[in-house]
């Protein structure tokens, strides 16, 4: 089980975000104001695995129709890993695999092509 409260690195600061339901193999922690979600599954079908972890950021800000008033926003990123379950991929090789991936999003170019919309 992950850490409970689990922290998130949000904008340079460091975000408790606590235990708020557990399901089987999912569980979804929040900050105490809401503003930021963890959602983490792990679902088996057809004989694969998938996991997925997802951050949710919501915020209030104006409407760019009705700048007086306020309504609120949100934004999510996930990250599936899909692979056979319990044979073909070691938990080894499926972390090169992992790691592979989000070292390339973390490069800045690669990060600020996507943000651009590029393919």
């Amino acid at each position: 089980m992950l850490a409970d409260p689990t922290v998130v690195t949000y904008n340079s600061v460091a975000t408790n975000l606590a235990r708020i339901n557990v399901q089987g193999r999912s569980s979804t922690s929040a900050s105490a104001d809401g503003a930021l979600t963890l959602d983490v599954s792990h679902t088996v079908r057809s004989g694969r695995e998938s996991s997925l972890v997802k951050l949710t950021h919501k915020k209030t800000t104006s409407d760019p129709l009705f700048p007086s008033q306020n309504r609120p926003y949100t934004m999510s990123v996930h990250l599936v890993m899909n692979r056979p379950f319990d044979q073909g991929y070691s938990d080894a090789e499926a972390t090169l695999v992992y790691d592979a991936l989000t070292a390339w999003l973390t490069n800045a170019t690669n990060k600020g092509k996507i943000m651009g919309g590029e393919s």
